[in-house]
């Protein structure tokens, strides 16, 4: 089964962004809410929800089986290292007391340069890397849209501070509870997939 249709494309992509953001809050709730307890054990939230996306994905593409195998494993191998470094550099940023403040002045200048500024140049590399895979297998994907869910992306952790601002979240409208709270996640991964929506060409 392919789905063609881009409004049924949205829909579950909806659905989908919803699920994922949802199985990391419940994770974070079972696990206690309280300071920052969150970033102290391994999220099984981040895997799931990378192999419920790729389940999506795989619905958008009428691939062959050798094809589909190959492409699924490259994005698990992709995602696993982008995802890594993201969670890297996020406990950089929100690291904090005195085992904090001695690992920065421990670190050499280039070392806290790239922890402190590394994730704005991971964040754009999601999309790109789904439209690189998605062209090695012979699949047009406009670099525009490529652009597009980039600033999404981007312009998502305002818009996701705006909504806990707006819902009076616990723990206030932040950088680290837009990501915490789980508000960010169907945020990104709606702006993620607008890319796999919005490509349904296959080169010949």
């Amino acid at each position: 089964m392919t789905i063609q249709s881009k409004f049924y494309r949205y829909l579950t992509l909806f659905f989908v962004a919803i699920l994922c953001g949802a199985i990391w809050r419940i994770e974070i709730e079972y696990h206690g809410w309280g300071g920052l307890t969150w970033l102290t054990y391994y999220h099984w939230a981040v895997p799931i929800s990378l192999i419920v996306y790729l389940f999506w994905a795989n619905l958008l593409f009428d691939f062959s089986l050798k094809k589909r195998l190959a492409i699924n494993i490259a994005a698990l191998l992709i995602g696993t290292l982008l995802l890594y470094w993201l969670s890297q550099f996020l406990v950089f940023m929100f690291n904090a007391g005195p085992s904090a403040m001695l690992l920065h002045f421990q670190m050499e200048d280039w070392t806290r340069l790239f922890y402190s500024y590394g994730i704005y140049f991971l964040i754009p590399l999601f999309p790109i890397s789904t439209a690189l895979l998605l062209r090695l297998v012979n699949v047009k994907c406009s670099w525009y849209h490529v652009v597009l869910s980039v600033i999404s992306m981007f312009l998502s952790i305002p818009i996701a501070c705006y909504i806990l601002d707006w819902t009076n979240h616990v723990g206030g409208a932040n950088y680290i509870h837009v990501i915490k709270s789980g508000v960010l996640i169907p945020l990104w991964l709606f702006s993620m997939g607008f890319v796999l929506v919005q490509t349904n060409k296959i080169c010949n």
